[in-house]
């Protein structure tokens, strides 16, 4: 049988002292699309998450997240951005490398019509990497602001983002 907490503590006058029990970190991002390859896989590669970010910390400019089939990441990067192996360590398995790449004639809109979304890149063994996402939706968007899941799968996760 559960035993019974006393709510006493609650009966107290504050004395103005707050000690909050959580580290809250606010991360950014202007823009974000998911492309799953899971059905018809690469080599090495089950997805891209092309971001751009536009912020004081990191930076403007655009990083690839190359989700691995071994559950591990790539981050290729435009050298505009300042990017700290750690933030991507905690993601699946863990970092696998953090590369720079110009990512020349790059881009990555939300027009009224959706995304659109051009980047190459020469991957780790050297292959070009072509994304090219381009919606035809007339249809009115509304943006909104997204509290990112985190995916369960982490290894190193040091704490419980999201």
């Amino acid at each position: 049988m559960a035993e019974k907490c006393s709510l006493d503590l609650y009966d107290k006058q504050s004395n103005g002292t707050f000690i909050s029990p959580f580290k809250l970190e606010y991360s950014p991002m202007e823009r974000l699309i998911l492309i799953n390859i899971e059905k018809d896989p690469d080599d090495i590669y089950i997805g891209f998450e092309p971001q751009y970010l536009d912020e004081s910390e990191h930076g403007k400019g655009l990083l690839i997240i190359g989700w691995r089939t071994d559950g591990k990441v790539d981050v290729y990067h435009q050298p505009s951005l300042t990017l700290k192996p750690d933030t991507y360590d905690i993601v699946g398995k863990g970092l696998e490398s953090l590369v720079e790449r110009p990512l020349t004639d790059a881009r990555f809109e939300f027009t009224s019509n959706g995304a659109d979304l051009y980047v190459e890149f020469e991957d780790l063994k050297g292959r070009l990497i072509r994304i090219k996402v381009r919606e035809g939706n007339t249809k009115k968007r509304h943006p909104f602001s997204m509290l990112a899941p985190f995916p369960s799968s982490s290894e190193k996760s040091p704490s419980l983002p999201l």
